[in-house]
């Protein structure tokens, strides 16, 4: 009898001791990451996220797609790969997926303190028996033992390179550094040294990002523009239009039907942008409601400057160009400066009269639209494209542009602006352009009688040009419907399901004679390939003054 009491009042103390660790609260990691970091990324659930990519579809497609082997070759790839090898012979052994997965708890986070050298501080909440079958854990005896705050952890440094780890409280700790490791350890134990979560960017970020979501990642937007690395190697080549933002959050969160990222970015308190007005946004919103719901692709913009509307109306409608392809692989070609020797060309050329004018070609002359567009003061600009195959491999890709104004279009100075636009690039003389009466379905038009499309509708505030006639009178068969004005001061939508054939039909036509894999048609295009899954995308963007908010939506495929 007194051995069963024993047991059981044993029993009851383990039990005591199991619900105080398993009633303990969860850890803002946050609070256990010193400062100095230049983003900050944290999920609920890490393991749940790592397991289903490795498991997944997608990721089985992409590795077997031209767009990771062309990423294979990069020297992004290469130098990550480098930075791998080191960290894995400092390590003990050369870490794979699996072996990442072994050490992804549930609650996790990581910190970069230095894009260059790879510098960061990871932790998770992870059950000691996970760990203990972890390859990390079994190398132990190859590290030197350390101690910080009275806690124990595990160092070791070859080929430059640092790793350290610890376990304390079923959070395991690693990071590449083990000065960062020492000051961890101290927030663990319940120091009171700065921390991210003491980060001014950082109380600005999650203070207007949501916490509820699958990713969340906080940027130091000033950290970052600091870096070079950063500066030389972000892909978009933007740093300049990030100096205003102070920081800046990116959180996702997914359903059944679709994946969501919601996106802040927090000004510096100096900046001061001029926001739309009422009025602009007002016409936003009613332009978009004349987005047929086919079409593959729109984008619109509220308060538009009359700089930017007359370039969109150049690049899309006007001369349609695109950059030269520039082979980076290769170095340029030596320049011959001696023009002295002529070629067989030459004997084509006449020496008996003066050669003609460089100017004698042609070109855009935008001076008087531009004048046009400034006096009507465009509140909003929707831009429509889509697709359409044609017989054999040609594809057309026709535009809309609906621009609202302040006050009514004036249709003869908008006609004769345009045909001072074209009259040197499209014509000899003027001949082929007169604006001629025309029809875009049961719409009557004004319509260029040139060699190319050009389509014109002034309807009271509203101006609309076009290339092609179907896309512009299913766009007029739609009635702007004016409402409140809407909080966004930018909105697209990309059909992507809708445009994947045309595009890849466009581009292999394109793309023939180019070295492989091709960029567009093989690249670009298994990329789109591996995410078929997602029909539509949706962009909103909204410009509170103090903070610009942005909405990424991906539907699914149902």
């Amino acid at each position: 009898m007194k051995r069963i009491s024993i047991t059981f009042a044993l029993m009851l103390a383990a039990g005591f001791v199991w619900w105080r660790i398993a009633a303990q609260p969860a850890r803002v990691l946050s609070d256990l990451m010193p400062e100095g970091a230049l983003l900050y990324l944290d999920s609920p659930d890490f393991s749940r996220l790592i397991q289903e990519w490795n498991a997944s579809g997608v990721k089985r497609d992409w590795l077997a797609s031209t767009n990771y082997d062309v990423f294979t070759r990069s020297n992004l790839f290469g130098k990550l790969g480098g930075v791998y090898q080191e960290y894995g012979t400092a390590a003990g052994f050369t870490p794979d997926l699996n072996s990442v997965i072994e050490i992804a708890g549930d609650q996790s986070a990581l910190a970069l303190y230095d894009i260059h050298d790879v510098q960061f501080l990871y932790i998770t909440h992870v059950p000691q028996n996970r760990l203990a079958s972890s390859q990390l854990w079994r190398v132990r005896d190859k590290f030197e033992e350390r101690r910080a705050a009275d806690i124990p952890f595990y160092v070791r440094t070859e080929s430059n390179r640092t790793v350290a780890f610890a376990f304390t409280n079923n959070y395991l700790l690693l990071a590449t550094r083990d000065d960062l490791m020492a000051q961890a350890l101290a927030l663990v134990s319940g120091g009171k040294g700065p921390s991210i979560s003491n980060s001014r960017w950082f109380q600005h970020a999650t203070k207007a990002g949501s916490n509820s979501g699958e990713l969340r990642m906080a940027l130091n937007m000033e950290g970052l523009l600091k870096s070079s690395y950063f500066r030389s190697h972000w892909i978009y080549r933007n740093a300049s239009k990030l100096e205003p933002f102070e920081s800046g959050i990116a959180v996702v969160s997914r359903d059944p039907k679709q994946i969501t990222e919601n996106r802040v970015f927090i000004r510096e308190p100096d900046e001061k942008p001029e926001l739309p007005d009422d009025d602009a946004r007002r016409a936003l919103a009613a332009l978009i409601s004349m987005a047929p719901d086919d079409v593959g692709l729109y984008k619109a913009w509220a308060a538009p400057d009359a700089d930017f509307v007359a370039s969109t109306i150049e690049r899309k409608l006007l001369v349609a160009q695109t950059a030269p392809v520039i082979n980076l692989r290769y170095a340029p070609g030596a320049v011959n400066t001696d023009t002295s020797v002529g070629a067989e060309s030459d004997l084509e050329t006449r020496i008996d009269e003066p050669p003609l004018p460089a100017g004698s070609s042609g070109s855009l002359d935008m001076s008087k639209l531009h004048q046009v567009l400034d006096a009507a003061h465009p509140l909003a600009l929707l831009q429509l494209q889509s697709s359409f195959a044609k017989s054999g491999a040609f594809v057309s890709t026709p535009c809309v542009l609906a621009i609202e104004a302040e006050t009514d279009w004036d249709a003869s100075a908008l006609t004769g602006s345009l045909t001072t636009a074209i009259e040197t690039l499209w014509t000899t003389s003027g001949l082929g352009a007169q604006w001629v009466p025309g029809t875009a379905g049961a719409h009557a038009i004004e319509r260029l009688d040139g060699l190319k499309p050009l389509m014109m509708l002034a309807r009271g505030r509203v101006l609309f040009l076009s290339n092609d006639a179907d896309l512009l009178a299913a766009v007029l068969d739609r009635r702007a419907a004016p409402g409140a004005a809407s909080t966004f001061t930018y909105v697209a939508a990309l059909r992507h399901s809708r445009e994947r054939g045309p595009y890849q039909r466009l581009m292999n036509a394109l793309d023939s004679g180019q070295p492989e894999p091709r960029f567009f048609s093989q690249n670009i295009g298994s990329l789109s390939d591996v995410l078929s899954f997602v029909d539509d995308v949706n962009v909103t963007l909204a410009d509170r003054g103090d903070e610009l908010v942005k909405q990424i939506t991906y539907r699914l495929r149902q």
